[in-house]
């Protein structure tokens, strides 16, 4: 092609040393014609035909003459398709037309704006050229980048032959028009590259998602929290990080669907895992033995039972084993359902005796303010009530619930192949979610409810109309005072309570996880701390 160019050139100039028509030059080497004869004539409009579209013939055309240093574009109409530009050497006007021919292709025209301008087929020669240089040189912007050494030697070797006139100076433009497209091939290709980076970082956090997923399902609730914030947390992180990438860096819909669900599954995983909780176990921390001297709730119960767990692994005769299996022979109510079904049964009972209490209450009061005023020493013998019949069950509780687990420990340590995950399971919704659960509804919600409906909205609201208002006022306000105090005292002691349970099941849970079978440390925790809400403080 370079060596065309130059013949081109050089013919030209022989040409014009031999006076030979212009017209006759164009003609002969790239078929311009004018438009309404067959042969071009000076000043008249010149016509190119082009096998592209309208567009992109526009478009090059347009590109071309920016590029150019031999013309100055004055005006592009990107609607009518109509280029305006000017000769940047003598500053003459012209118009470029673009129209769809008819047989296929698009007939350029340009058409000098000065009557009878002898310059017009030269310049259309160059502007022509160009364009068709333009079209010729585009394939090689898609060259690949070992391409590119070649397309240097080819700028550098056609250096060295442009003419100095400046008639060809824009065939050194379209050369470099192909460098700056060329360019970007090559960040295209490691753009690609980045974004395989980015589809493997995303399937790999989706990845850890589903793991993070299927293990905090299965293995949260003995485990622990530990394994839920430590693996949850990782696995939304590396989900966070993939979909900033998609999202930032890499910009692929893929990548960002895949990233996506990898946050979504993550952040599942967290809240699974949590829900398993509840009756999972608790931090390593929390089960560490503790050095602190034990405080007995029932002395002679716990230290035959603990000396029991202690001597299990001795070797004892024959004979003596089978008389200690006749003395001690378990009945349902040593059974660890038997020691569940007794709590249970204990709670009955205290808040059976509390309602009973309301309800006498209720009746030496009356039901007016009047009788109210005469009985009122009443209520404070139902407080009296609730308070005596809640440490009496919370005593029997913490007793049954030390039995319970040491009776467990001697069975798991007999049998290491007992299902301990359901028995202690089964002990906390009995106990944990059920007897206390019902204490709650029983007393809380019952029976102090109906001390303040039939007392508080009932005789105290049914007063005469002589009765002093700061009077009747400081009277209503006492009695609400005092049930709301009781209440509240209620509420806190089932709560310390409550969680004394189910820190003793956590950590027993935990014990048993790591094949440790001696809970003494954690049962003389348990009755120490609850030991200031039972009658044994």
């Amino acid at each position: 092609m370079k060596r065309h160019l130059c013949a081109i050139v050089v013919e030209a100039i022989a040409h014009k040393c031999r006076f030979i028509s212009r017209n006759e030059f164009m003609e002969k080497e790239i078929g311009m014609t004018n438009s309404s004869s067959g042969s071009p004539k000076v000043g008249a409009p010149v016509t190119q035909m082009y096998p592209q579209t309208v567009g992109e013939v526009y478009e090059t055309a347009k590109s071309t003459l920016l590029n150019s240093t031999s013309f100055v574009v004055s005006l592009a109409d990107d609607q009518s398709k109509v280029i305006y530009f000017a000769n940047a050497q003598n500053g003459a006007q012209y118009q470029v037309n673009f129209e769809e021919n008819p047989q296929g292709g698009t007939d350029v025209q340009i058409m000098p704006e000065q009557a009878g301008d002898p310059n017009t087929p030269m310049v259309a020669m160059m502007v022509f050229g160009d364009i068709m240089r333009a079209f010729m040189s585009a394939p090689l912007a898609q060259a690949t980048p070992t391409d590119q050494t070649r397309a240097s030697h080819m700028q550098s070797a056609h250096t060295q032959y442009q003419p100095s006139n400046g008639a060809y100076a824009s065939v050194g433009n379209v050369q470099q028009t192909y460098q700056l497209v060329d360019a970007p091939n090559n960040n295209g290709d490691n753009s690609g590259r980045k974004k395989g980076v980015g589809l493997y970082i995303a399937i790999g956090a989706l990845v850890l998602a589903v793991i993070s997923l299927i293990v905090l399902i299965t293995c949260a609730s003995k485990a622990g929290p530990v394994l839920v914030w430590v693996l949850g947390l990782i696995s939304l992180a590396c989900s966070g990080v993939a979909l900033y990438f998609a999202l930032v860096k890499y910009k692929t819909s893929l990548n960002t669907i895949l990233s996506g669900v990898a946050v979504g599954i993550s952040v599942l995983a967290l809240i699974l895992g949590f829900v398993n909780l509840p009756k999972g176990t608790t931090s390593k921390a929390e089960a560490k033995p503790s050095a602190s001297p034990s405080v007995s709730v029932s002395e002679s119960e716990s230290e035959s039972k603990l000396e029991e767990s202690g001597n299990s692994g001795e070797n004892e005769s024959s004979s003596s084993t089978d008389t200690q299996q006749d003395s001690q022979q378990p009945t349902d109510a040593d059974s660890l359902e038997g020691i569940i079904a007794a709590i249970q049964s204990d709670e009955e009972a205290a808040a059976s005796k509390i309602d009973a209490k309301s309800q006498e209450t209720i009746k030496q009061v009356g039901d007016s303010y009047e009788s109210y005023l005469k009985n009122k020493d009443a209520v404070n013998g139902f407080y009296d009530t609730v308070n005596s019949e809640t440490r009496t069950f919370y005593g029997k509780l913490a007793a049954n619930t030390v039995k319970y687990f040491q009776t467990l420990s001697k069975q798991v340590e007999a049998n290491h192949d007992l299902e301990w995950d359901d028995l202690t399971s089964d002990f906390y919704d009995g106990v944990y979610d059920g007897a206390l659960d019902n204490f709650y509804d029983d007393v809380y919600d019952g029976a102090f409810d109906d001390i303040y409906d039939e007392i508080y909205d009932g005789a105290l609201d049914n007063y005469p109309d002589n009765v002093d208002y700061s009077a009747r006022s400081e009277v209503t306000t006492a009695f609400y005072k005092a049930l709301s105090n009781e209440r509240t005292d209620f509420y806190k002691a089932l709560s310390d309570v409550r969680t004394d349970v189910y820190k003793l099941y956590s950590n027993v849970r935990s014990e048993l996880y790591k094949d440790k079978y001696d809970f003494t440390a954690d049962l003389e925790r348990f009755q120490k701390k609850i030991a200031p809400h039972t009658n044994q403080q």
